[in-house]
């Protein structure tokens, strides 16, 4: 019942524990091609579960590939906060925009209470004004969600794809299965605490409140991310980050 499953995320929201089981940090390394190294830095037991994921969901393996491959080379690419603001030639507004981003995420951990990570210590120029493309769909008579399922993060009312041609595709795809379909940039996003997500040179051109209140949401949902409940995540990340 709805009582009980409020009362149950209030639970946990007392506990503070974060209740996430990401599929990216299972699979992540392998997908970069280099299984010894996955073995080696990640330990047999990760790499066990890119089989087994496999195995149970075979007809969204490609996705998962082509996506965990992406998000390795993103992660690939940062550059140490500490080392970008120390460069004498970066730009005055880009200093600015990365001290409040580096701020907003100390306070949300020591004033706010939220989990401490090592979530923007780190910078990466992504040379394109967004960081990966959500395709959302719903009924054409019916006010609901279109959902996807992926093993660990349970039902999810969107898709992303980094490139936006996959994204499109995607789209055009779902339009024949006479569904309204919506394509958006994305600006940002998190992996829930699993990876160490870096401040994106898509987030800088953010006003200063939206900035601070993006480093705010998406450390909530590294904090607590409850699965197959995205409106809920969602709410509670933007009631946090209005706050």
């Amino acid at each position: 019942p709805a009582r009980q499953r409020t009362a149950g995320h209030r639970r946990l929201l007392r506990q503070g524990r974060p209740v996430v089981d990401v599929l990216i940090r299972h699979f992540a390394a392998f997908a970069a091609g280099a299984a010894k190294d996955s073995i080696r830095r990640y330990g047999l037991r990760h790499c066990a579960c890119i089989s087994i994921l496999t195995l149970c969901s075979a007809c969204q393996a490609p996705y998962l590939v082509k996506s965990a491959w992406s998000q390795v080379g993103l992660l690939n690419s940062r550059e140490p906060l500490e080392k970008v603001l120390a460069k004498p030639d970066l730009a005055d507004a880009v200093r600015a925009k990365l001290l409040l981003a580096r701020d907003a995420k100390l306070f949300a951990e020591a004033e706010l209470g939220l989990k401490k990570t090592r979530n923007y210590e780190s910078y990466v120029e992504l040379g394109r004004s967004h960081v990966s493309y959500v395709v959302s769909a719903a009924p054409k008579n019916r006010l609901e969600h279109f959902e996807w399922w992926f093993p660990f993060v349970g039902s999810v009312p969107y898709k992303g794809y980094f490139n936006p041609d996959d994204a499109k595709e995607e789209a055009e795809s779902l339009k024949k299965e006479n569904l309204d379909v919506v394509v958006r940039g994305v600006s940002a996003y998190s992996t829930l605490g699993w990876f160490r997500d870096p401040i994106l040179s898509s987030m800088l051109r953010y006003t200063d409140y939206d900035l601070a209140n993006t480093i705010i949401h998406e450390t909530v949902h590294a904090t607590l991310y409850i699965k197959s409940n995205a409106d809920f995540n969602e709410r509670l990340a933007t009631f946090v980050g209005n706050v």
